[in-house]
């Protein structure tokens, strides 16, 4: 009889634990997931390239709800020092004439909100030298796009200084970019051409910490287009640019690769999964060599940088 009674009184319990695990299942599986949380700071946010997820041979908004300006339109692609520790990009304000600069830096192992930068709130397209030491921007002076440059002293950023004449006497636009030699890479025109669907790429070779001669590269890559925004990788191998036929047309980026006797290939455009009907500008590498950005209608995208070398002519 006391068998009897143990085996009820465990078929008992066995039946209570079933009932309870199958209602705190039922109450596991029906609580909603959320898909738009935000990454904690402590976990994605403190990892590379502001937590996000990397991207394939397919390119992907980049942080679209963490590069935040009042217009929510980017002018610029962001770009990472290369320590990895800070971000700067600029937007472009609803009266389609200002340019604000903003910056992330990553701190304690979080990142910072999105702020104006510390040396200028007015300016467009920042670009960083191969040390982190220096950043590159432009700022509109009496109408004109001028180059600009800070240095950091001591953890602080300088009072920017605008670069000589040698670069600033060209009706420069837009982005640049700069070799680890220092070398900076820009596009514009002369003054006296006030057609502004002529856009040249230029090198300004720097020499002692100063730019002296500015020359302009050769008809394969300044073709009767419009090229601009250029990208030059740290040791000068290739050259990645914006070309449109009009002011009016759509761009799209090619890729110029230097030969070994220093001159350029011939532009190739780079894959579909990178130009798209959209206009795609702004291209900057990462100086871990790992991915492409750019810009496509005023939002950043990534892509793996293995698009780049999948156009190289063989």
């Amino acid at each position: 009889m006391k068998e009897l009674m143990n085996l009820k009184f465990c078929k008992s319990s066995i039946l209570t634990c079933l009932i309870v695990g199958l209602c705190l299942a039922s109450v596991a599986c029906s609580k909603p997931t959320s898909l738009s949380s935000p990454p904690s700071p402590t976990s994605d946010l403190a990892s590379a390239y502001l937590g996000q997820e990397p991207p394939g041979m397919i390119s992907t908004p980049f942080a679209s709800e963490l590069l935040l300006s009042p217009s929510g339109e980017t002018h610029s692609v962001c770009q990472f020092s290369p320590d990895g520790t800070e971000v700067y990009w600029s937007s472009i304000e609803s009266d389609g004439l200002t340019y604000h600069l903003y910056y992330m830096n990553l701190e304690n192992g979080a990142w910072t909100k999105p702020a104006a930068a510390p040396f200028s709130e007015i300016g467009d397209s920042p670009t960083f030298s191969a040390d982190g030491k220096k950043l590159y921007f432009s700022l509109m002076v009496d109408g004109k796009e001028n180059i600009h440059v800070v240095e950091r002293i001591n953890g602080t950023w300088s009072t920017p200084t605008a670069l000589p004449d040698a670069v600033n006497s060209l009706k420069v636009h837009w982005t640049m970019s700069l070799t680890s030699n220092g070398d900076l890479y820009f596009s514009g025109r002369e003054l006296e051409k006030s057609d502004a669907t002529i856009n040249d790429i230029y090198c300004a070779e720097q020499v002692n910490g100063q730019f002296t001669r500015v020359t302009k590269l050769d008809e394969l890559v300044n073709s009767p287009s419009r090229e601009f925004c250029p990208f030059i990788k740290r040791d000068g191998s290739y050259l990645i640019f914006a070309r449109t036929a009009s002011f009016t047309d759509r761009p799209n980026l090619f890729v110029s690769f230097r030969s070994i006797d220093g001159s350029w290939g011939t532009p190739v455009e780079l894959p579909s999964s990178v130009n798209t009907y959209g206009s795609e500008l702004c291209p900057w590498v990462s100086d871990d060599d790992k991915y492409l950005f750019f810009t496509r209608n005023n939002q950043i995208y990534w892509v793996d940088a293995k698009v780049i070398e999948s156009v190289r002519p063989k």
